[in-house]
């Protein structure tokens, strides 16, 4: 039988995932190895300087990695990032996090990234997602990766091989590691404090604020509301994913009052997957807006790139109405809204959304642009160099803003804020803050034609 022909179901369409008896120790030892040859094979490009902002030259590729809360994730993580070193690549380690927030953290350097994560699945099912110069890998870079562990295979005997397919288990794998950490170049291998990775991204997004302030007002008002927060009631249920490690310190920075649910991170997810689209798993966060009297509630998956709103009265407002809605905004907002080069813009949905929606992108002024479903193949499409995709989403909730503001990439607590900043001034510009503040005529706009 060939080496790994268990594991060659793990490498799907846009990423490795499955049951975790899959991920053994010889199976990450071989993966580290063909991430290895798959970074090293990249041209070395400089690096940002995070604290000057200036370019550094390095002779070494740099991949960021991170994992989520599930059991073995973080083992897992610590395992690439020892075999990466040991092949040269200086690796940042970042420690829990979202999968946006390795992209963000790629983008600070070369584009390379690594997060071990099953965003929604089930607890017993493990994976990783990566990028390569920013970009997600396509079905056939992921099935060459499974090519090029196999041939290392080949060529290297590992100590728990086929003979022992047993599920990975953290004491197992630090073992191997322990033994090599120390001899690895001090510059190789590097833990980013948690503070720095919560707050250098939290202060990119602080900026997109103060873009969207003066988009939107004079420069005078924007420096005297510098310290501004948003006027909304907020209901956040974490599903106890990723995101419960960032949450409240990023949108308590933003917001007035924000009531959290299930936001500590836990990988035995005792009140069901962290999917926010699965039936009746909204129940607990529309509960909790009606008893708060709030104006929203958000919802986020186990690894921070799907987002589910409920509105002031506890519906679940549908992916698709969240879509326009977001697009809108988007439109709105977007750095040359003035400009007639936006006239050409585009908007990209799956073919799953509804048939209206067509019709309202395009009453926005947009061009309305069907994709197949997958949040990867999304997003190679909003990176392609050719494109005029000022916003993409899908039903699932991913949903992307390509508004040079931030990452193009579908992080949902950056969407989730997004709309939270467009709802509060929608606020500012009725004249009765109390009717307003209750009762959002955007949120309802789409759903008379569902």
């Amino acid at each position: 039988m060939p080496p790994f022909a268990a594991q060659q179901s793990l490498f799907r369409a846009y990423d490795i995932r499955g049951a975790n008896q899959y991920f053994t120790s010889s199976f990450i030892q071989a993966l580290g190895h063909a991430f290895a040859t798959l970074y090293n094979a990249q041209d070395s490009q400089p690096t940002q300087n995070i604290s000057t902002n200036t370019s550094v030259e390095t002779k070494q590729n740099v991949v960021v990695i991170g994992y989520d809360m599930r059991i073995s994730s973080e083992a897992i993580a610590h395992t690439l990032s020892t075999v990466l070193a040991q092949q040269g690549l200086r690796v940042i380690q970042l420690g829990l996090i979202t999968t946006p927030m390795m992209a963000f953290w790629a983008m600070q350097y070369q584009g390379h990234g690594i997060v071990v994560t099953a965003s929604h699945s089930a607890k017993d099912i493990l994976g990783i997602k990566w990028l390569v110069n920013n970009k997600s890998p396509s079905s056939s870079e992921i099935q060459t990766l499974y090519h090029q562990l196999t041939d290392h295979h080949s060529c290297h005997a590992y100590p728990d091989s086929q003979a022992n397919n047993s599920a990975l288990r953290s004491e197992n794998i630090e073992s191997i590691d322990n033994n090599h950490d120390s001899k690895l170049p001090s510059d190789l291998l590097e833990q980013l404090p948690t503070d720095q990775v919560a707050n250098v991204y939290i202060d990119a997004i602080a900026q997109v604020f103060e873009q969207l302030f003066q988009h939107n007002h004079s420069a005078t008002k924007a420096n005297q509301k510098s310290a501004y927060k948003l006027d909304l009631v907020v209901v956040i249920d974490c599903m106890h994913g990723a995101t419960g490690s960032i949450a409240q310190r990023l949108f308590e920075r933003f917001c007035q009052q924000v009531i959290f649910l299930n936001d500590i991170p836990d990988g035995n997810f005792p009140l069901g997957n962290p999917d926010p689209t699965e039936p009746n798993r909204l129940n607990e966060l529309q509960r909790a807006v009606v008893l708060h009297a709030a104006d929203i509630g958000l919802a986020f998956d186990g690894d921070g790139d799907r987002l589910m709103i409920v509105d002031n009265n506890g519906k679940i407002v549908t992916p698709d109405h969240l879509l326009y809605l977001l697009a809108r905004i988007a439109i709105t907002e977007h750095p040359n809204s003035l400009n007639d080069s936006l006239l050409a813009s585009e908007v990209l949905f799956d073919i799953k959304c509804a048939h209206h929606l067509p019709r309202l992108l395009s009453e926005l002024g947009t061009t309305p642009v069907i994709s197949k479903t997958g949040s990867s193949f999304m997003r190679q499409q909003v990176q392609h160099p050719d494109n005029q995709i000022v916003f993409a989403g899908e039903l699932s909730g991913h949903f992307i803003f390509n508004d040079s503001r931030f990452i193009p990439y579908d992080d949902a607590m950056y969407a989730a804020l997004r709309l939270l900043h467009w709802l509060d001034q929608t606020h500012n510009d009725i004249n009765d803050k109390k009717t307003a503040s209750r009762y959002h005529p955007k949120l309802t706009h789409y759903s008379q034609y569902c």
